[in-house]
């Protein structure tokens, strides 16, 4: 409805054995998503570029591109996640779950993969 604020969701209170699950790196055609626990609740995100992609890149561009400084993410249920802090704080995404184990990562409508 126009004019009506959608309320972001509240993280959960996950402890650090419960954060494990989510942890590890996840890779797409794009992009490498190293995911660490933040040490706050959280979970530390750093995103870098695979090789191919670089190369890619390299035809339409001579400078690398710029990627974002780490940012934090909080889960806020059923494998959603929201971004904390930094530019894209309020971006969502959600993990894939397949035989009860993560195996993926779905920002900004791509999946990556979990290694």
């Amino acid at each position: 409805m126009p004019g009506v604020a959608e309320e972001e969701p509240s993280a959960l209170a996950l402890d650090q054995a419960a954060l494990l699950s989510f942890t590890g790196r996840y890779v797409s055609d794009m992009a490498v998503i190293d995911i660490s626990p933040s040490g706050d609740g959280g979970l530390t995100v750093t995103l870098s570029v695979p090789p191919a992609a670089l190369e890619a890149y390299k035809a339409i561009s001579d400078e690398p591109p710029e990627l974002p400084p780490r940012f934090t993410i909080r889960i806020t249920g059923n494998e959603q996640c929201i971004i904390s802090n930094g530019q894209y704080k309020g971006m969502k995404g959600n993990f894939a779950r397949t035989g009860g184990q993560i195996t993926g990562i779905n920002f900004t409508g791509r999946l990556a993969i979990k290694q």
